[in-house]
């Protein structure tokens, strides 16, 4: 796995002028005029056998052994070196500001996640996007772009509002191919996809060109925060250079234990991800002995406005949940419903939904 030149040199200059950060567990015993815990209540107040707060950053009391084993197994369980944040816009925004350098630039899917485009804004690099999963315009822009000291290509493995995504294998050999680093967000595959859930870039987590995975864990792992993995040089520069790492308070230990319960759960969800493979394919059409056509969880159903009312209505009358998704949040002409596949629902439930949107939506 390459690492750009001018991620080692920082590191080094950092090294060289005594100010590389670390992380180091909090001092036990010592008399503590260091955490933000005014009122002693993250270090006296309990959930089960767990303290409720961590009492400040990571870089500070908030590095205790619950975590960093945390970030062990996550390790293990993704097969790189792995770094939590709390969150998954938290994650993309800390790497991209952190990693873009003047010099440098990155090149997205013009549907990115809100949380991508807003990474790109605090980095010092250009940007630039390329049409949705359109690998052709991607490598007509790559052609065209030598003079950068380096480039990033950012995309979503699943993206959350179609639920499509691109071909993972032709796109990373077109990063190799002109000596582009990619950035995939896993959040809507992680879980779901690969071995025992751990996405689809874990087939490809040795390609040279695979720089950065972001595996948020609001989604299929049902808890918060999320992982970025990479290279041991990639954590260390995040822990140094991510803001939104650097800057805020270390998750409590209750949510570290609970992520933790999470990757054992998803490991061992063969049975789960089976039936909403099954789901999927009932969903499509398919039958109950064939997988679906989609490695997504999210269906779209495309729908002008002016129905919504409609079938909002047929939807509470039915119990139904489902929210139209509207502009500004897509495109006007890219309107309509998303539909969330899950392992529990029931043949039943899926029929009655299908039942509506064909319906109304025609």
């Amino acid at each position: 796995m390459a690492v750009p030149e001018n991620i080692r040199k920082r590191l080094e200059e950092r090294t060289e002028l005594g100010l590389l950060r670390s992380l180091s567990p909090p001092k036990k015993g010592w008399v503590d005029f260091c955490s933000n815990d005014y009122l002693g209540i993250a270090k006296n107040h309990f959930s089960g056998n767990q303290l409720l707060g961590s009492g400040g950053s990571r870089l500070l009391t908030g590095n205790y052994s619950k975590i960093e084993e945390l970030e062990e197994n996550a390790s293990s369980f993704f097969g790189a070196p792995s770094l939590y944040f709390n969150s998954g816009y938290q994650a993309n925004i800390g790497l991209l500001q952190a990693v873009g350098q003047r010099g440098d630039l990155y090149l997205f899917d013009e549907f990115s996640h809100a949380s991508i485009r807003d990474g790109l804004q605090l980095s010092r690099a250009q940007s630039l996007k390329f049409k949705h999963n359109d690998l052709q315009h991607l490598a007509q822009l790559l052609k065209g772009k030598s003079g950068y000291n380096n480039i990033y290509v950012v995309t979503e493995s699943i993206f959350s509002m179609h639920g499509d995504g691109p071909d993972l294998p032709a796109l990373l050999d077109l990063c190799e191919t002109h000596h582009a680093f990619l950035i995939l967000d896993e959040a809507h595959s992680v879980g779901i996809t690969g071995a025992q859930g751990r996405g689809i870039s874990f087939a490809y987590k040795e390609h040279p060109s695979l720089f950065a995975r972001i595996f948020p864990l609001g989604k299929a792992f049902g808890v918060q925060g999320a992982f970025i993995s990479g290279s041991d040089l990639l954590k260390d520069y995040l822990i140094n250079f991510a803001r939104s790492f650097i800057y805020t308070t270390a998750p409590s230990p209750v949510i570290a234990e609970a992520v933790a319960n999470s990757i054992d759960r998803v490991f061992e969800a063969d049975k789960a991800r089976d039936n909403l493979k099954l789901n999927l394919a009932y969903w499509h059409g398919e039958g109950n002995n064939r997988e679906a056509n989609s490695l997504s969880a999210i269906q779209f159903v495309p729908c002008p406005r002016i129905k919504h009312d409609g079938i909002k209505k047929a939807l509470e009358e039915a119990q139904i949940q489902v929210f139209p998704i509207r502009y500004p949040t897509v495109p006007e002409q890219m309107e309509g419903f998303r539909v969330i596949i899950h392992s529990y629902n029931t043949k039943s439930e899926i029929d009655s939904l299908k039942k509506i949107l064909q319906a109304h939506a025609q």
